[in-house]
């Protein structure tokens, strides 16, 4: 439901969808779930189709050079770009 009040355009299954990634791959990496939705939030508000200007996309607002060693097929799949994301995530937590 917050993610639906936060991006109102987003239909419901997007939504589901987007809660259940964070949930899973925040588990499955060992971060904050909470830390993941401030995340998304500070790239995108939840806008799964968004690209920046200097070419980054979907969700965790990832840049192609990262799509491509991830090995992603669909950055601006809410699943794949949230994978990606948090387990950039978990790699910079790491580092610093």
């Amino acid at each position: 439901q917050f993610i639906q009040g936060w991006n109102k355009r987003l239909p419901a299954q997007d939504a589901d969808d987007i809660a259940a990634s964070v949930l899973l791959f925040s588990e499955q990496y060992d971060v904050d779930p909470r830390l993941v939705i401030a995340l998304i939030i500070a790239e995108s508000d939840f806008r799964p189709q968004t690209t920046s200007h200097k070419g980054a996309m979907g969700l965790g607002q990832l840049m192609p050079d990262e799509v491509k060693t991830l090995g992603l097929t669909n950055p601006y799949d809410p699943v794949q770009n949230v994978a990606g994301a948090v387990y950039l995530l978990r790699g910079r937590l790491d580092k610093y």
